[in-house]
């Protein structure tokens, strides 16, 4: 069957072949195919997890924050600092627009996640 699909050219290792053959056989795929799907894994760019990791720090850093303003401030102060913080993140990143997915339902919940959320309520809205 013709294709219009730019053909590569390379020498590999005897080895390289064979696993390659054989991942081909056992996936049922070509070759050309399994390459493709090779080089994307190798071009992923790294800057999600940098993104990821950079949310999971600032999360540990918030919980930490929130924990010992409860403890200093009343819960008047801590309403106060809250509006602020939210008026500062619209400014700073505005809008949130609509979630691009869904929350899965009935996800189970861990306690040190509860005791987070826990850690955002005024005394009044638990």
């Amino acid at each position: 069957m013709a294709t219009k699909l730019p053909r590569i050219t390379g020498h590999v290792q005897p080895k390289t072949k064979a696993q390659l053959s054989e991942i081909s056989r056992t996936t049922g795929r070509p070759i050309g195919q399994i390459l493709d799907v090779a080089i994307e894994n190798l071009s992923v760019d790294r800057k999600d997890w940098v993104a990821q990791q950079a949310g999971y720090q600032t999360m540990l850093a918030v919980a930490l924050l929130m924990a010992l303003a409860r403890k200093q401030l009343g819960n008047d102060q801590f309403a106060q600092v809250r509006d602020l913080a939210a008026q500062a993140a619209l400014y700073v990143f505005g809008r949130l627009g609509e979630r691009p997915f869904d929350i899965p339902v009935g996800l189970p919940m861990d306690e040190r996640l509860a005791t987070i959320f826990m850690a955002f309520l005024a005394d009044d809205d638990r």
